[in-house]
């Protein structure tokens, strides 16, 4: 079952009872703040504000910070909510629970308030796997939960590796991309 929430009105982000069902951000990428980013930082408190913006795609080539840039909006999210308010979904991982079909993790991925899943398109290799993340972020876009992705390839990319479904509900939110160079 996923945390059990209530929307703050004042600024529309939930308080949460944490979850023994939250899964964390690697020790690598939870030093960031959003201090750390002018113009990603900008746009992704704005998105953080917005009880319109359902999910902010960041994109661009590797080594661009796109990682480091969604962690630092769960960090910025966890210095004013519980850690149950946030889920930091890394692709091998996710891909075993998805394959595992576990269903309290996928009931929690549908309902946390912030979701980051970091990079989309990677794990697409089989029916099962394609149709359980359609499902999620189904859910997700249904509920109006916000939800950060990231990913190698922009929206027409994800489009043709998924669903034209999903890349239209995308438009809906927010992009950001974070360059060709990398920065490493």
């Amino acid at each position: 079952m996923g945390p059990m929430c209530k929307t703050f009105l004042i600024d529309q982000m939930p308080i949460c009872e944490p979850s023994p069902w939250m899964n964390d951000v690697g020790e690598r990428f939870s030093r960031w703040s959003l201090t750390d980013y002018r113009q990603g930082g900008a746009v992704m408190r704005k998105f953080l504000a917005d009880p319109g913006s359902w999910s902010l795609l960041i994109y661009g080539e590797k080594g661009t910070y796109k990682t480091a840039l969604a962690a630092a909006a769960i960090r910025a999210v966890r210095e004013r909510y519980p850690a149950g308010c946030c889920c930091f979904l890394d692709p091998e991982w996710a891909r075993k629970k998805l394959i595992a079909c576990e269903t309290d993790w996928i009931e929690t991925w549908e309902s946390v308030p912030l979701l980051v899943w970091d990079d989309l398109g990677v794990m697409r290799d089989t029916p099962h796997l394609h149709s359980m993340t359609l499902a999620i972020l189904r859910a997700r876009y249904s509920h109006m939960r916000k939800t950060i992705i990231t990913s190698n390839v922009d929206r027409d990319a994800l489009s043709r590796a998924f669903d034209d479904r999903l890349a239209d509900r995308l438009k809906e939110g927010m992009e950001l991309f974070s360059g060709k160079q990398s920065k490493r």
